[in-house]
């Protein structure tokens, strides 16, 4: 009886040993086959590089403030809204085109705005409902308009010719437009040219660093700047200063943006065709730059120079600072600006660091 046990122990022993052998065996080789299928799904996935953030803009019809990619911004200085004419939605052209990633470029003469996301060109007319896309006609079913010094128009053409959708939620009120593949590949290719348009190695550059400064807050980002892409700065300081009070510059400022005005400048640069790289820097004053910084930017030749806008704001972003810009310095190439908030210029550094970084300025 006692033998009968031990016996039926032992069998027991040797099945449950076998067993564990039988798994672990078919374990292993399951992973050896699979192994291989695993290794190929890998590499066949997109590296980080490839991976693009969707852009997703929203703007409702009467609201001054849209949402891009889930922030809140206002739609521009002035308040301007979307509004509906004549059973048709309306929306700021420049707004949501930069907000894509694009340019807009404004011809005062004949009232054309040019608008470039990529590779791709879209040209239109104020009172025209022709335009064209990449030199091909298209027809408007209605004329682009002006409102409050805003350029106005259904957007739907201009976002899907730059591979965006368009969708109307009518209960919200509510314009969506989200990138689609063919836009993501364009801003890809758009960064790709601007990173090969400035080496980093700095050897091969000569940069500086020219910026205006009312409170000190400009100065304090010209100098991080500097501190990372080296080079030499300068500051543009008028003959006649502009007051401290605060009331009374706001005034000044409104006033010469009204005239046109070009302050005298006590700033000379002798060697600016020695410099490569202008990085421009600025408060935003009534949505744009101070004249001063205009009287710098006609004061010399920037062509075939590369310019690099930043501004400190307080809500106003980089404004219309952009357009201006191109407008005085059409043959130069203009990169992506910057905006830094005034209150936190003392913490911009890793904001800074970041746009350097894709500007190609910075490994």
């Amino acid at each position: 009886m006692e033998n009968t046990s031990k016996l039926k122990y032992v069998t027991l022993g040797l099945l449950l040993v076998f067993a564990i052998i039988s798994t672990a065996y078919y374990a292993i080789n399951t992973v050896v086959k699979t192994t291989p299928a695993l290794s190929a799904e890998i590499e066949s996935m997109p590296s980080s590089d490839e991976l693009v953030t969707s852009t997703v803009i929203k703007l409702q019809i009467g609201s001054p403030v849209m949402t891009v990619n889930g922030k809140e911004q206002p739609i521009d200085e002035n308040g301007t809204v979307p509004i509906v004419k004549n059973n048709r939605t309306l929306l700021p052209v420049r707004t949501v085109v930069e907000a894509m990633g694009g340019a807009v470029k404004w011809e005062y003469t004949d009232e054309t705005l040019t608008l470039t996301h990529g590779s791709d060109v879209f040209r239109l007319t104020i009172g025209s409902t022709t335009a064209y896309i990449n030199d091909n006609p298209k027809t408007l079913d209605t004329t682009p308009v002006i409102i409050n010094s805003r350029t106005m128009l259904p957007i739907r053409l201009i976002a899907e010719s730059f591979g965006f959708n368009v969708v109307w939620d009518s209960f919200d009120s509510m314009v969506t437009i989200t990138a689609s593949e063919s836009s993501k590949v364009n801003s890809i290719t758009a960064n790709t040219k601007n990173k090969d348009q400035i080496p980093i190695d700095s050897a091969k550059r000569k940069v500086l660093v020219a910026y205006f400064s009312h409170t000190g807050n400009t100065r304090e980002i010209a100098n991080q700047i500097h501190e990372k892409v080296g080079g030499d700065t300068v500051e543009i300081v008028t003959v006649k200063p502009y007051p401290t009070d605060y009331d009374t510059v706001v005034d000044q400022a409104k006033r010469e943006q009204e005239a046109d005005f070009r302050p005298e400048l006590a700033t000379k640069v002798k060697n600016m065709d020695s410099y490569d790289v202008i990085f421009v820097g600025y408060p935003i004053w009534w949505g744009t730059m101070p004249m001063a910084v205009f009287s710098f930017l006609e004061g010399y030749d920037f062509s075939g120079k590369t310019i690099v806008p930043f501004c400190t704001h307080e809500g106003s972003n980089l404004g219309q600072s952009i357009s201006d810009i191109k407008k005085l310095c059409p043959q130069s190439n203009i990169l992506d600006g910057h905006a830094f908030r005034g209150s936190n210029v003392k913490n911009a550094q890793n904001d800074l660091s970041e746009w350097l970084r894709k500007l190609g300025m910075i490994e």
